[in-house]
């Protein structure tokens, strides 16, 4: 059975805080350094930017290239990312609502990440003055239609642009929001079974909230607690030692683009995150961003760097809780049989939202 019985009323109550309808509405205080985030014909240029792979030095490149609608917008293959190794496309279902970016949290928001790939020599391979040249050129129209008339020129005008740009591609991945998965739905049926939410699947939902302690890191309706650990994962790259949060923490502080600089809110209530962001203290290192689980049978590979293919390769190595190689492990072994590891797979499968005509809206 996977009814109410098997929960305590407590664990009802923790249940219907992990589902999607316990989301709030966005909010533009929700997006305190972009102005745009909310409107939709910001969002609508900035699809087209999403996916338009001419703008790249290549011709071959984008930010839909990589990270892929079929895929909930993550990417199978691992990238190259600068300075910071190998690294996994992840998901942008939901990312609106996280705090940090990139897996050690080198960016405070969304439209400061989008900014990253376009320099990137592994990624676009663009100068910023040739991303904003390619871009007037063809779209020039929809950048003065969504985000108003072109800054005056002089020695901003490059980075106004630039700025401009990825506040537009970072309105399109606000609209990507979470939808409801089996899981979901069968939280708000009453925790009645159903023929995609059954007895294994909330067998793997007991163990999630209990004896595999996923729910300390991995709650709340998005599954992921907009902070940083270490779990023992192996190197993706030389770049992990001693990468991670301890490295992350550094460049958000420098980043020009971050929110208390010339493009962000600028002031101190506005850019909480990066005020009390951690220090680059050691017991960062190795530490990286706890991932949404939503979706997560459509985001293989695993873990920062695409360590794991599998989700049972990704619960074994929770269950040994071995050290990594920087810093040490948080976690604690768990003693689970080969039906627990199935149980368990089963709910996390649960949390993928099913196919619509338009992926992620």
């Amino acid at each position: 059975m996977a009814g109410a019985s098997l929960f305590s009323p407590g664990e009802q109550q923790l249940l219907r805080s992990l589902t999607v309808d316990a989301l709030p509405p966005l909010t533009p205080r929700d997006f305190p350094s972009n102005a745009v985030a909310l409107a939709p014909r910001a969002a609508a240029f900035g699809e087209k930017l999403f996916f338009d792979r001419s703008l790249s030095r290549t011709g071959d490149v984008a930010c839909g290239s990589c990270h892929l609608p079929e895929k909930a917008f993550a990417g199978t293959p691992p990238v190259m990312v600068q300075r910071q190794g190998r690294r996994k496309v992840p998901t942008l279902i939901g990312a609106a609502r996280q705090s940090w970016f990139f897996w050690d949290g080198r960016k405070d928001s969304l439209w400061a990440q989008a900014l990253a790939p376009i320099e990137n020599p592994a990624e676009y391979g663009l100068t910023r003055k040739q991303w904003v040249e390619r871009v007037l050129n063809k779209y020039r129209r929809d950048y003065v239609r969504a985000l108003g008339p072109l800054p005056p020129q002089g020695p901003r005008f490059t980075d106004d642009v630039y700025v401009g740009t990825a506040k537009a591609i970072a309105a399109f991945e606000a609209t990507l929001e979470p939808r409801a998965g089996a899981f979901d739905d069968w939280v708000r049926g009453g925790f009645t079974a159903t023929d995609r939410f059954g007895g294994r699947e909330a067998a793997g939902l007991k163990i999630f909230i209990g004896k595999g302690r996923c729910v300390e890191c991995h709650n709340g309706p998005r599954l992921e607690n907009d902070s940083f650990h270490n779990t023992g994962v192996p190197t993706a790259s030389r770049a992990d030692i001693p990468g991670g949060r301890y490295l992350g923490a550094f460049l958000a502080q420098a980043d020009p683009f971050n929110c208390a600089g010339a493009y962000g809110a600028r002031t101190p209530a506005g850019c909480a995150e990066l005020t009390h962001a951690p220090d680059g203290s050691p017991r960062y290192s190795g530490a990286f961003k706890t991932p949404t689980l939503r979706n997560v049978a459509l985001t293989a590979p695993y873990m920062h760097g695409g360590q794991y293919a599998t989700l049972l390769d990704v619960v074994k190595h929770y269950e040994r809780a071995g050290d990594g190689p920087a810093g040490s492990t948080e976690l604690l072994p768990v003693a689970m049989s080969a039906e627990d590891e199935q149980d368990l797979i089963a709910f996390l499968n649960s949390l993928t939202a099913p196919p619509t005509g338009a992926p992620g809206r």
